[in-house]
């Protein structure tokens, strides 16, 4: 029996952190430098199965620059998915510093939803 309770347990907060198209969404990560390229990415579930990596432009690193290597939550809009796990931000709205609560999983490290809008 509890083995079924793990099982619903992991599911469960697996399912929270898909992405369910484009729109507004709140995005729990961090802020990292990206050696390769040399810009700057929000990386969501870094290190899990449902990892989620945004490459930002210029403007966006400006806006979110003094978070660097911390735990932030971005309202951004979301228009075009470069693949399952690689996206755009279309514009960033609000940023804050929000520390990880492991305790909490279904509102820290993931992807919530705010509004649905359709894809370019």
């Amino acid at each position: 029996m509890k083995y079924i309770f793990f099982l619903f347990i992991s599911l469960n907060a697996y399912s929270t952190t898909q992405m369910k198209g484009c729109g507004s969404y709140d995005l729990y990560g961090e802020l990292k430098k990206n050696e390769l390229t040399k810009s700057y990415d929000l990386v969501v579930n870094q290190g899990s199965i449902s990892e989620y990596k945004f490459n930002l432009t210029s403007a966006q690193e400006r806006q979110v620059i003094s978070y660097l290597n911390q735990s932030i939550k971005v309202r951004a809009k979301i228009t075009e998915m470069t693949s399952d796990y690689r996206g755009k931000l279309d514009s960033i709205s609000k940023v804050e510093h929000t520390p990880p609560d492991p305790a909490n999983y279904n509102e820290s490290g993931s992807v919530v939803l705010v509004k649905k809008e359709k894809c370019k």
